[in-house]
Order: C-alpha cells, then structure tokens, then sequence
C-alpha cells in the first residue's frame, strides 16, 4: 500500500478489521527515524452515536494510563469527516496468532502469563476503568522482552462517565464476555473472567465456541493438561455467577503466588524417564553369563566326584 494519509504517514499494511474500526501499521515519514506506529480508522461515525464516543474514550484512556505495556495514544485528527487515532506500535505476535500455531502452554508459562497480565489489569481498574473485551487477539506478547501487553481499548469503560446509552450497543467479543457483561452490568470481575476464558483457550488450543457447557458451568479440564490447583484458579475466574468469582485482579493474584512450581506441573507434562536403549539386552546377558557359570562349577563338581570314586582296578583295566 501506498497511501499517504493526513501528508505524514504512510501506510504499510492492514492490521485488522473490527466492528466500528480498521487498524493499519504506518510510518511517520515527519519522525527523523520514520518510526511505525499504529492508525486506527473509524469508520463513518453515523453507523452509531455511542460508537464516536467509544472512540474518544479510548484516546483519552489511554492518554489516561500511562503505563509501559499499554500502548500510548500519541494524536487524533479528523480529516474529510472521519477520524483518525496514531498509537504506539507494539513489536510481536498477538496470542490469537500463537493460538493458532498450536503452542504447548507449560503450567509455569500459564501462571507467569497470568501474573503478567494482571498485573496490568490492576493499573487499569485502578483507574475506574473497564477494558471489557479481553481476548488473545488484544494481547501481544513483545518482541523485546516477551512480556505481554494489551491493546485495543475500543470497547472501554469507564466507571466514573456519564454513559446512559451505554446499553444501546453491543461491545466486546462473543465467546468471552461473562453473563453480567451480556446484560449491561460489566464490572471488574468481567475482565477476570474475560482473561480467565482466554488462558483456556490457550491451555486446551479450542475456540471457548467450540467448548461445550455443563448446568451453565464451561466444561474444559479434559481438553487440557494442567494441574489441578491451577486449573481450580482458573474455574474460579469463569464461574458464571459474578458473586463467585474472583473480585479483583489482587484477589487472583494472591492465589497464584501462593502456588509453588511443583503444582504447576500436571503430571502429563513430566518428562519419560530417561532409559539406555541397550538396558533392556543387559539383564538377559548377565543372566545367561550366570548361567554358564553355574554350569561349568555344576560340571567340574561332577567331574571330580566321578573321578574320585572310580575303582582303581576298573581304571588300569582300561
């Protein structure tokens, strides 16, 4: 592609393509290093009211958080009645990527990706906000450091605005939005329990879609390898019962602390025990060896036995 948009960037590729926008990666040819960056384009904002203010929500959340595994917003500008929002880009693969390539997720790979995004998720409730559409496509683990980041604040909440329309539009992705969030009452809980159907994703490499339900209850243990106190976690975090689940990302965080590497281990995920693939002639060997020796102490026993019971007469006859 050889678009110039707004005379400053140029833009490479498309990224992705949502319900109310499209991202694409650019350059900034006015940087001194032409660095890429992020563009993402609203599309005509007369599809919906709420939508343009999602949009702005969003530049001014993540103007808001500040934080080093949330991309910056760095501009927003309107050109020809449609808008435009530049964010950092973020080197690395998104985990619908690794999703789809199958990656064999370990039980301390799942705990340290946990930590690892809730610790984010703190930052952002702190800050009365919801990010209400967690899911492995929103989470880029970086190239630099393969510590992982959220992105797309599109479909974000934010506690303490004024949102009375908020109802009127359907934000967020089927498959991980927990039942309050279906009924217009997101919380905190929702982004836990929206991480917690990502992380089964990932353990039993199935689209939650395809996962069938139990008296309302996911039913997934069987299609993974996990160990018991991590997955009880994880349950945890998708009991479809607000009330029962996890609170806040401190409370989930706690859990996972207290867990040492050895329950992170199924026993599946053990290692076979190593075997000498010439064991299993050595036993038959040093049996038959035994053997032998046996033998020959049986026969020189015998022999001399025979010999010093013979009758010298019958020897010289011969």
């Amino acid at each position: 592609m050889n678009t110039i948009l707004d005379g400053r960037f140029q833009i490479i590729k498309k990224l992705g393509q949502g319900g109310f926008a499209a991202t694409y990666l650019a350059r900034n040819l006015s940087s001194p290093e032409k660095s890429p960056c992020v563009i993402k384009h609203l599309k005509p904002r007369v599809q919906h009211p709420r939508v343009l203010q999602l949009f702005q929500a969003e530049a001014r959340v993540l103007d808001l958080l500040s934080h080093g595994r949330i991309p910056n917003s760095t501009e927003c500008f309107e050109r020809n009645g449609e808008m435009f929002m530049v964010q950092d880009f973020v080197a690395g693969a998104d985990l619908g990527k690794q999703y789809l390539r199958g990656r064999n997720w370990s039980g301390i790979e799942i705990r340290d990706f946990l930590l690892d995004m809730l610790e984010v998720l703190t930052h952002v409730h702190q800050h009365h906000i919801i990010h209400r559409d967690i899911k492995p496509e929103n989470i880029i683990q970086r190239s630099e450091d393969n510590r992982y980041v959220l992105i797309d604040f599109g479909a974000v909440k934010e506690l303490n605005a004024d949102e009375s329309s908020a109802d009127a539009l359907v934000v967020g992705t089927a498959g991980y939005r927990s039942p309050e969030h279906l009924r217009g009452e997101p919380g905190f809980a929702s982004d836990i329990y929206g991480l917690g159907i990502t992380t089964i994703q990932l353990l039993t490499r199935t689209h939650p879609s395809r996962l069938t339900r139990v008296d309302d209850k996911l039913s997934w243990r069987e299609n993974a390898v996990v160990a018991p106190e991590l997955a009880s976690i994880i349950d945890r975090m998708i009991c479809p019962q607000v009330a029962d689940r996890y609170q806040s990302t401190q409370e989930v965080i706690a859990d996972l602390q207290q867990l040492p590497d050895s329950a992170m281990t199924a026993e599946a995920d053990l290692p076979p025990a190593k075997t000498n693939p010439r064991a299993p002639w050595k036993p038959l060997l040093f049996g038959t060896l035994f053997t032998f020796s046996l033998l020959a102490a049986a026969g020189v026993y015998c022999n001399f036995q025979f010999t010093d019971s013979t009758p010298q007469g019958i020897g010289q006859q011969l």
